[in-house]
């Protein structure tokens, strides 16, 4: 009896500390764990290794070291200094206006970014959209005779966010390669691997414009698509996650809960309920855990899942191709998953390490306060692909 006494008056104990502790976070709105930045990860990770040019272009080819033409160089914007991503008005634009092609199929509007409170604009470009809001793959009006497909999937960095028409990597890229093939861009702002197979097992038609038999798959990876799959407690500020689509791996297999914000497992609700108090966020502490092995299978065994449904309809892929824009952590793991799983892996964000002005290259390789890819690294990659996988 003295002993369970003993373990009751702990347990009170410890949660009247638990319920002071939260208080005392509520009010004073502490964070008391910072993580750390991309760019400090990138430069303690690429620091230790040794990478010379010749090396790189031996891994990257010889095109990973020649300069952009001038039309795609970004001018310098001073006005712009001292701005953080935070400080852009994401506000949706009124009242946009569209222009509409003649044969009523395209509609293209600008699209413009502003520092908040201010006439400073962080991007103002034009966006070309097709009846499935893609974005429209510039430089391929001559090629009536494709025999082959490039499907470019992913998030905002595929889509090419804050660039102009063209500009975008499959535009790029479509550029560069032979008239057989044909670009399709399906980049979606704010994707992942688990909207991208949502999708294409929820609507029939998702694949329906690629007419050709055959081709090449290319994913453009960044970190913040395992944020968008897994869902830890430290990404709930990031409200637009709370409906997508909820998967896990039980041995192996696919497995779909429902969406984050009213899934059907236990787990998911009692990390919905840590995410909201003011001791997790304090504390930082990330629940499920974010870059694990688990994770890394699971986001690649979601990306061949659509892959596996195209196949169904008689189409064929003769690679497909996982590139590392930004890895963060565990690279090797990923890489592992990816492999195993039949991809090619290009570890692009060594060479942006490189040739960044930010670590010390010659090219400007962000949008200035907004951070997403420029024309320049675009360019770069659309090289980079071109020389690797399609000569």
């Amino acid at each position: 009896m003295k002993v369970f006494k003993l373990v009751l008056f702990n347990v009170i104990g410890l949660l009247l500390l638990l319920v002071l502790l939260e208080l005392f976070c509520q009010l004073s709105g502490a964070h008391f764990f910072k993580p750390e930045s991309y760019n400090s990860v990138m430069a303690s990770r690429f620091q230790k290794q040794e990478m010379n040019q010749k090396e790189l272009s031996d891994e990257f080819g010889q095109s990973s070291f020649k300069m952009p033409p001038a039309s795609l160089k970004l001018a310098e914007n001073s006005s712009l200094e001292g701005y953080s991503y935070g400080d852009i008005d994401q506000s949706p634009e009124k009242n946009r206006q569209w222009s509409w092609s003649k044969d009523g199929f395209i509609r293209s509007s600008r699209f413009i970014k502003k520092i908040k409170g201010t006439s400073k604009e962080v991007y103002n470009v034009l966006y070309r959209l097709n009846p499935l809001d893609k974005r429209v793959v510039e430089n391929q009006d001559s090629k009536t005779q494709t025999t082959s497909f490039v499907l470019a999937a992913g998030d905002s960095y595929t889509f090419g966010e804050g660039v102009d028409q063209g500009q975008d990597y499959p535009s790029q890229l479509a550029s560069l390669l032979s008239a057989d093939r044909f670009v399709y861009n399906y980049g979606i702002s704010g994707d992942s691997a688990n909207d991208f197979a949502y999708r294409a097992t929820l609507d029939s038609q998702f694949f329906f414009p690629i007419k050709e038999q055959k081709g090449v798959f290319i994913w453009l990876y960044n970190d913040a698509q395992m944020q968008r799959l897994v869902y830890p407690t430290t990404a709930y500020s990031l409200t637009y996650i709370n409906a997508k689509a909820e998967y896990t791996l039980d041995d192996g297999e696919l497995v779909f809960h429902g969406f984050f914000n009213n899934s059907n497992r236990f787990k998911r609700k009692i990390i919905n309920g840590l995410a909201g108090l003011a001791l997790t966020k304090s504390f930082n502490l990330e629940l499920p855990k974010v870059y694990t092995k688990d994770h890394y299978e699971l986001f690649i065994k979601l990306l061949n899942l659509p892959l596996a449904i195209m196949e169904q309809t008689g189409k064929q892929f003769e690679k497909k191709i996982l590139v590392l824009y930004t890895s963060h952590y565990n690279t090797a793991d990923l890489k592992q998953a990816a492999e195993s799983n039949g991809f090619e892996v290009l570890y692009f964000e060594k060479l942006l390490y490189k040739r960044d002005k930010t670590f010390g290259g010659n090219m400007n390789l962000s949008l200035p306060v907004d951070g997403h890819p420029s024309p320049d690294a675009y360019w770069l990659l659309a090289q980079v692909l071109k020389e690797k996988y399609f000569n």
